[in-house]
Order: C-alpha cells, then sequence, then structure tokens
C-alpha cells in the first residue's frame, strides 16, 4: 500500500476501524497511519457489486423483501438506494436529454398504484396512496423516452409533462396521444395554438 503523506509503497495493516471493518495503514517511514479509500454511490458505503445487484434485481420486479434476503442488505438500505439510483437517473436525463429533434413522438400515460388500488383505499390511508401515472414521451423511432412525469391523469399534470416535453426538443415534429382533454390545453400553453401548428383536435 502506497502512503498518502509520503508516497512510499511500504505502508503496513494496522488494524481495523468501526462496524465495517475499514482497513487502516501505517508507513513504516513517516509512521503515518491512514485508512484505505472506499467508494460511495452519494452517501452509500454498499460496495459497487452488490448495489448492481439491487438494482438489477429491483429491474426484474423482485420485492423489496426478496432483495434484502438475497443480499444481505437491510430493507431502508435498498430502498435508500433505490431513491439515490432514481436521482442520479434524472439528473443523467436532465443534463444528456437536451435539444433532441424528434419526427414522431407517442405521448401516454401509464396507471400504476401506490400501497393500494384507489377503490380500497380506507379513511385513514396515507395522502400518497392509491392511483399513479406516469406520463411518457417516446421518439417513435429511436424508442428514447424524451420525456416522463408522475402525477394524476389531470390537467395539473399534463400541463407539467407537457412543459418538459417542449424544453428538450426543437423543430416540428408530429405528437401522437389518447382521446384525452387535457393534452388539448397543455400543447396549446406550451407549444402554440394548435390550429397554427397544423395540429386538429
Amino acid at each position: 500500500m502506497t502512503c498518502v503523506r509520503c508516497n512510499h509503497g511500504n505502508a503496513q495493516k494496522f488494524g481495523t476501524y468501526g462496524k465495517r471493518k475499514v482497513q487502516r495503514w501505517r508507513c513504516t517511514s513517516c509512521k503515518a497511519t491512514f485508512a484505505e479509500s472506499v467508494l460511495k454511490i452519494g452517501a452509500h458505503y454498499t460496495d459497487l457489486d452488490t448495489a448492481a445487484r439491487v438494482l438489477e434485481l429491483m429491474m426484474e420486479g423482485t420485492s423489496v423483501r426478496a432483495i434484502s434476503r438475497l443480499t444481505g442488505l437491510h430493507i431502508a438500505t435498498i430502498l435508500s438506494l433505490m431513491v439515490t439510483a432514481g436521482e442520479k437517473c434524472q439528473q443523467l436525463l436532465d443534463t444528456k436529454i437536451r435539444n433532441v429533434r424528434p419526427h414522431l413522438v407517442q405521448a401516454d400515460e401509464l396507471h400504476t398504484f401506490i400501497g393500494c388500488h384507489e377503490k380500497r383505499l380506507r379513511s385513514d390511508a396515507p395522502k400518497e396512496w392509491g392511483s399513479a401515472w406516469t406520463w411518457l414521451a417516446l421518439d417513435s423511432e429511436s424508442k428514447m423516452i424524451i420525456s416522463h412525469h408522475i402525477g394524476q391523469r389531470d390537467a395539473e399534470s399534463a400541463w407539467y409533462f407537457m412543459r418538459d416535453l417542449r424544453v428538450r426538443t426543437e423543430g416540428i415534429f408530429q405528437l401522437t396521444s389518447d382521446g384525452l382533454r387535457a393534452y388539448v390545453d397543455a400543447v396549446d400553453a406550451h407549444f402554440g395554438p394548435l390550429s397554427n401548428l397544423g395540429f386538429s383536435r
């Protein structure tokens, strides 16, 4: 091990510290002690292979409890890793998905639920439980998801969804959606009146 102070390569193991048993080293030349560097994922000290395994299992639809059994990680750690991964993905999308010039864009809404279905909600259920909708704008040619928004299937979510799509795209393109009325006002607000763009209601 190379000393971080004098750069001599004759440091020797000098015990461990902490619950994770991080290795300490001591330089035989300058007598400095230091710990080996640990790679972090955000605020997590979970090793990269385990974190990658957790995310892989998540994308395959494995439950959080099953992931905990398979990897030995605590459920809270797994959920925290999921949040960190989502934040990093959002940062990547915000950086890279800009100035896109699509020809055909398909917009649609994907239904899911949190906690339980809307019709099974109890009066004391948390306010975030119930139906949730993922709004997606897909480039029909490259299959790239240009924009997404998570919310309800209402005019407010349509407005935010179209605003995000507008700032990520350039030029004129064909936008196809279902018959949801909320799209009309949202497209009017961010792309201009539909009649001026050659759209039909």
